[in-house]
């Protein structure tokens, strides 16, 4: 009664549906979607825009059961958790990572995750754009990608890894690369290498 606004037995003899939010479906529709997936399984879990009685909306998460009470026959009983704050979280998120893939995209700035225990390297959407790559490159092996370095500079790039990896000195360097489609282009790529406790190299992550 009090996640819904109301008073308390106010609720009692109303029809569920005053408690479904209107959106892309009636609540009306809403109810009867959730109500025929109750008589076929027995079972409906999942998350729910509700309306409080003030007209407020919230996202809840319910759990609905099924089952034969002994004096009311079959009965829905619903548990629902507010996900409210959990699901405005997930909005800003959202809209925070739209934002950064902007800003990397005006910024011609790309970013790479290298994990050395599986020599992975995991591509931003800019990065697969800078090398001219299409999304089923975006986890090359660390010698598919030094494949598209200029083969004046991979020499250099390849040493310069090295030496960070075993704590030699820093990855930061201008070098060259060529695209699939043979254009070249002049890059500006730097790196941090991640160690575990015990200071072994676990991941390379960089910029370009």
């Amino acid at each position: 009664e009090k996640m819904f606004g109301y008073d308390p037995g106010e609720l009692l003899g109303k029809d569920v549906s005053i408690v479904n939010a209107p959106g892309e479906k009636a609540a009306e529709e809403t109810k009867k979607t959730i109500v025929d997936i109750l008589l076929e399984s027995g079972e409906w879990h999942g998350e729910v825009e509700n309306i409080k009685k003030d007209g407020t909306h919230f996202w809840s998460y319910a759990n609905v059961s099924l089952f034969e009470h002994s004096q009311y026959g079959k009965v829905f009983v619903s548990v629902h958790t507010d996900i409210t704050e959990r699901k405005r979280a997930e909005a800003e998120l959202r809209a925070g990572s739209e934002r950064l893939k902007e800003a990397q995209r005006i910024g011609k700035l790309g970013f790479l995750d290298w994990d050395l225990s599986t020599d992975e390297i995991e591509l931003s959407d800019q990065t697969l754009q800078i090398y001219g790559l299409d999304q089923g490159n975006n986890k090359p092996k660390n010698d598919e990608f030094l494949k598209l370095v200029h083969h004046d500079d991979v020499n250099l790039v390849r040493k310069s890894l090295n030496d960070a990896i075993a704590g030699i000195a820093k990855f930061d360097l201008e070098h060259r690369l060529v695209r699939p489609d043979g254009e070249e282009r002049y890059v500006q790529a730097t790196a941090e290498v991640i160690r575990d406790p015990s200071g072994k190299p676990v991941r390379v992550l960089g910029t370009i």
